[in-house]
């Protein structure tokens, strides 16, 4: 969440399309007529109800293969309508009221306007627009009306396993020449229902993960010493990669419960005997490797009887060499 900057430029840079997660609109169509708020809620309840997603106020937009592209700036006025307005008109309009968005209101550097994003995320149960009670979802580029079947799965997202991975970087050293960190993780069950018999794998580039200061200098060693379950290689875009891949979860290794009730969350150090020391090692024999790759952090996590939940770190969230 938290749209920034860096984010609309890289839109605007590169003429991002609309898509499954993505709705371009000119700043004019942040309005307060009727027609303008029955289009906003339902193109917020419309990602709510499908796998959430970004909706940009602020845009210009061209055709490129008859689909709407940024081709630049048509921002909503300064003194327009922004966050308080919109979050009142969201909650007011639809059923149950959504909650789970967040809105950023971005100024223009030479004072014509804002841009204004509102970014949504995947509910867990049918929202239904009361200006025209109907359920709505996005698919692909359109967002339309919901048939019964439609209703009752997202309904069915209650029943859900539905959790937040989050890592932590430590910075150990940064120099010119070498980085170390050492990598922690932490899971919050963010659904309805008990995340209990799970398992969570996590896989790195095995490259990057080893400690020189203990004269453990490649991933064969640390995984002997500091509990990596496996070094696991694969081959993707013509690639062969070598990842290194630890396994916790409900119950650990030393066969201690781990059962995560809603809304509670679940962080694992080394300190606890639960999760390997993770120590991660950047310079130049590995770096250009991993950069031109774009290598991830992937977690994946299994619980009985539901499809594996999944996600990733971003090469330039853990990697700030």
């Amino acid at each position: 969440m938290a749209f920034t900057q860096n984010d609309l430029d890289a839109i605007l840079n590169d003429h991002a399309q609309e898509g499954l997660y993505l709705e371009l609109k000119r700043g004019a169509a942040l309005g307060n007529s009727s027609d303008q708020r029955n289009e906003l809620v339902k193109d917020c309840i419309g990602f709510a109800n499908a796998s959430g997603g970004t909706i940009l106020y602020g845009i210009q937009e061209s055709q490129v293969d008859g689909v709407n592209a940024a081709a630049g700036l048509s921002p909503v006025p300064t003194n327009g309508l922004g966050k308080n307005w919109i979050t009142e008109v969201l909650r007011s309009n639809t059923s149950p009221p959504l909650t789970h968005f967040e809105i950023t209101e971005l100024p223009l550097a030479d004072g014509s306007g804002k841009v204004v994003a509102i970014e949504i995320e995947t509910s867990y149960t049918a929202h239904q627009s009361l200006r025209d009670h109907k359920y709505y979802q996005r698919s692909g580029v359109v967002t339309s009306p919901m048939v019964d079947f439609q209703i009752r799965d997202v309904m069915g997202r209650r029943q859900r396993p539905a959790v937040q991975v989050t890592f932590q970087r430590l910075n150990l050293l940064r120099s010119a020449k070498l980085h170390r960190y050492q990598i922690t993780a932490e899971v919050t069950n963010s659904g309805n229902i008990t995340l209990e018999k799970w398992a969570m794998q996590i896989d790195l580039p095995a490259s990057a993960v080893r400690d020189t200061r203990n004269k453990a200098a490649n991933v064969d060693l640390m995984r002997l010493q500091h509990g990596f379950d496996r070094v696991v290689r694969f081959t993707a875009d013509d690639e062969n990669r070598e990842v290194a891949r630890i396994t916790i979860g409900d119950p650990d290794w030393n066969d201690r419960p781990h059962v995560l009730h809603p809304g509670q969350s679940l962080q694992f150090e080394s300190r606890h005997g639960d999760y390997p020391q993770v120590f991660i090692e950047i310079d130049e024999s590995n770096w250009h490797e991993l950069d031109r790759l774009q290598w991830p952090i992937r977690w994946r996590i299994f619980a009985p009887n539901h499809q594996p939940l999944t996600g990733e770190w971003s090469f330039q969230d853990w990697c700030n060499y």
